[in-house]
């Protein structure tokens, strides 16, 4: 940075400034401002008091989604801003203010919280340069801390930037779009809930394992033939992207480009009618009595026995062939839903399931839930039914 404001004085303009120091900290000393200050402004103070810089200036490739949220609202809704961003974090030796002249002096100042903003709001100010754009200008919240005692302010520093982080799962719960999903959920089983935070209790349904299991129902329609056992495979591997394709068909059902709007309002579709099918196939195939007697070993892992001696059967089995009934996923009123051959039986999906586990996949269940071959072949069950109903008819 060309200016070092820890290094002297540096003086910073505001709207507005209130001195909100409590009677415990005027007993040791310290004393606590907040003020509404010019965006611009924050440039004028370096970070040496952080416990990190803008991460993306020495490492552009972990510039994240958190830095593109905050760019995002700096350029296109900052008035938000400040209400958006949890502010900035000011450390001072010293603090005077001059109220005719709405500035406020800082003797050796820092920003000790808020650099990744800080850092964004650069960033746009240098693109506005380059294209010879005059920047927006807007309010940020900052608070300023003074202390002349350089252990508190890095006291101060680290409780700052530690955190509990609210999960992906939390917000998009906060946002409401899981109600859709819960309320078509409720219809099949009236007594469950689905996970919207990290608080709810232990025994709601795992809201992200929901949407993992309708991804592994998507017909091949909906995903397209050259993505249609990869889009399996992913279904089983990434909870957290299965959640984000969810999301996304939420967010864009109403996108302006028709056709998109169009393809994710189908598929937003899918996720809340296949819910419940989806749960409850998954249910019966970890607990389903055509295993016993199978001699699955425990050390192979395919089999977990609760404290209740409730006996379930390992994701790695159950996925492929919750992905094989993905061939009798079709609409019927309007509604997506499962609708079996009279033909078919679960237990030859079961015994195609072991045969795979053994013989093909060594065993390993981690291994089968990874496996094309694995997903391939049990499909072989579900097409063999519907050719069996189709000549029957």
């Amino acid at each position: 940075m060309s200016v070092t404001s820890s290094a002297g004085k540096i003086q910073l303009r505001f709207e507005s400034i209130r001195n909100l120091t409590s009677p415990d900290e005027k007993k040791s000393g310290t004393r606590t401002y907040f003020a509404n200050v010019p965006s611009s402004e924050l440039l004028k103070l370096d970070t040496v008091e952080n416990l990190r810089n803008y991460i993306p200036e020495l490492r552009p490739g972990k510039r994240n989604k958190v830095h593109q949220a905050i760019g995002e609202t700096i350029r296109t809704n900052p008035d938000a801003f400040i209400v958006l961003n949890s502010g900035f974090t000011v450390s001072a030796l010293d603090l005077s203010i001059n109220e005719e002249r709405k500035t406020v002096t800082l003797d050796g100042a820092s920003l000790i919280n808020g650099a990744q903003s800080q850092g964004e709001l650069r960033r746009y100010i240098d693109e506005c340069t380059d294209r010879d754009e005059v920047p927006n200008e807007f309010f940020v919240r900052v608070e300023f801390i003074v202390s002349e005692e350089p252990d508190f302010i890095t006291q101060v520093a680290i409780a700052r930037n530690t955190a509990t982080k609210v999960s992906d799962l939390a917000q998009a719960g906060k946002q409401k779009k899981f109600d859709d999903l819960a309320s078509s959920f409720s219809k099949i089983f009236p007594d469950a809930k689905l996970r919207k935070s990290d608080t709810d209790p232990v025994d709601t349904i795992d809201t992200e394992r929901v949407i993992q299991l309708c991804m592994a129902l998507m017909p091949e329609e909906m995903v397209g033939p050259d993505k249609f056992i990869a889009s399996k495979i992913k279904a089983y591997k990434n909870k957290a992207q299965c959640r984000i394709e969810f999301e996304k068909a939420h967010d864009e059902r109403d996108h302006e480009d028709v056709k998109l709007s169009n393809v994710q309002k189908e598929k937003y579709n899918f996720f809340v009618d296949m819910a419940p099918y989806a749960w409850e196939a998954y249910e019966n195939y970890r607990k389903h009595p055509g295993w016993y007697g199978k001699r699955l070993r425990k050390d192979t892992k395919a089999v977990l026995r609760k404290p209740n001696k409730e006996t379930i059967y390992a994701d790695g089995l159950v996925f492929p062939m919750i992905s094989a009934l993905s061939l009798f996923v079709k609409k019927v009123g309007g509604r997506w839903q499962i609708v079996k051959p009279s033909v078919f039986r679960d237990e030859m999906l079961i015994d195609a399931a072991v045969e795979q586990f053994r013989e093909g996949c060594g065993s390993d269940p981690i291994q089968m839930g990874r496996s094309p071959g694995a997903y391939q072949s049990l499909m072989l069950v579900p097409r063999m039914s519907l050719m069996m109903m189709n000549q029957s008819n």
